[in-house]
Formats: C-alpha cells, sequence, structure tokens
C-alpha cells in the first residue's frame, strides 16, 4: 500500500514527523514525502485536507487521512495496523464547513468542541435543504 506522508520542511532526524517517518522506514512501508510549511498559519493546504494544521498526516490511496499524535501513529504502524485506518473515510464537513475549525490556543477545548458541533450542524441542515427543497437552489 503506497501513502502519502505529508510532514515538515526540516531535515532534522528527531520531532514527530521523523518519527512517524522512521516507524514506516522500519515497517518496509512504501511512502511518499510530501513536505509543507513549517508555519501553521501557512498550512492551508494541509487543513483542507484533514481538518487540522498539525503534522504529521498520512494520506491514502483511497482519499483518507489518519492523524494522531506521533508516538500513537507510530505505535499503530510499528503493529502492523496501520491499514486499518485506510478505511477511516473523512468527514462530509473536512474542507467545508469545519476548516475553520482548528483548535485555537486561546479557547478552551469546551469552545472548541462546540465550535466543531455547530459547524457540523449547518452542514447537515445545509445538506438535508438541499435534499427537500431542491427547486430552491
Amino acid at each position: 500500500m503506497a501513502v502519502k506522508l505529508h510532514r515538515c520542511s526540516t531535515r532534522w532526524k528527531f520531532g514527530p514527523c521523523w518519527r512517524v517517518q522512521k516507524a514506516l522506514n522500519e515497517q518496509g512501508i512504501d511512502y511518499e514525502i510530501v513536505k509543507g510549511p513549517s508555519r501553521p498559519g501557512k498550512r492551508v493546504e494541509l487543513e483542507r485536507l484533514s481538518g487540522q494544521r498539525f503534522y504529521p498526516v498520512i494520506e491514502f490511496e483511497n482519499g483518507s487521512v489518519y492523524r494522531e499524535e506521533s508516538k500513537d501513529m507510530a505505535a499503530m504502524i510499528r503493529a502492523g495496523r496501520l491499514d486499518e485506518n485506510a478505511v477511516r473515510r473523512r468527514s462530509p464537513t473536512v474542507g467545508r464547513f469545519d476548516s475553520c475549525a482548528a483548535p485555537s490556543r486561546w479557547l478552551s477545548q469546551k469552545q472548541n468542541r462546540l465550535n466543531l458541533c455547530s459547524r457540523a450542524k449547518r452542514f447537515d441542515f445545509a445538506r438535508d435543504f438541499v435534499q427537500l427543497h431542491p427547486e430552491r437552489i
């Protein structure tokens, strides 16, 4: 299974991106490195893809993405369970209404969860409205 590893552009051999890349190397998994911007404010494409702006992210051939803390990702890869995550499909809200809901340092976790829920509800409402009233669009 060929995957894409979205990671930072640094060459250092430590940190979260390297931890996941090293686990992929150890398991002999074919992957393509997609290096992105170092500054989180410029990671718009990563946010569109995965709904957040943190590295590393693994993108599978079927378009699904996998993102957890790097230690958990490396453990999953070393356990040989990376393909279990390939079947997880992206939420339909990712990249549309949810894309601006990346956790903010200034908001509490509860406020972030409320933001995510309200955006998901608006998406569900819009989707249902279009299905019920196609003539109004």
